[in-house]
């Protein structure tokens, strides 16, 4: 049968990192005093020594990170308001299902667009809208 997983406290690894960390005792001492594998002391040590800077970090870095964080929301929050804002409308433009009614609203918002049929030629006859003389122009 299988041995259940131990779970050692946050206070019990300190305490065992700090006794390898004083080098009183080896490693592999500590780990048989405490009935623990010597890589597992060895790996708590590490740890500590790569945190132990932060014990002295600022207390005023959590609010930097407040603050980003705020920020970032707000201009998560601004993007989604311009992102309701363009579906509104689009679902607006599609709701118009008559084709007269979205030309004119076309011809609303361009109104210098010419049709290209009301050109005419300087006799005062339209253009032609296309054709011409029989030959292909490719």
């Amino acid at each position: 049968m299988k041995r259940p997983r131990r779970n050692h406290s946050a206070e019990f690894k300190a305490r065992i990192a700090r006794e390898a960390m004083r080098g009183i005792e080896t490693v592999a001492e500590i780990a048989r005093k405490n009935n623990l594998h010597p890589v597992q002391v060895s790996t708590w040590k590490k740890d500590l020594e790569e945190n132990l800077h932060l014990l002295f970090e600022r207390k005023g870095t959590a609010d930097d990170r407040v603050s980003e964080l705020e920020a970032r929301c707000a201009r998560m929050e601004r993007k989604v308001g311009q992102l309701v804002i363009e579906k509104e409308f689009l679902e607006k433009v599609r709701g118009v299902g008559d084709r007269a009614m979205r030309k004119d609203m076309v011809e609303a918002a361009h109104p210098q667009r010419i049709h290209p049929a009301a050109v005419q030629t300087a006799g005062g006859q339209p253009q032609p809208t296309g054709e011409s003389g029989g030959e292909d122009e490719r």
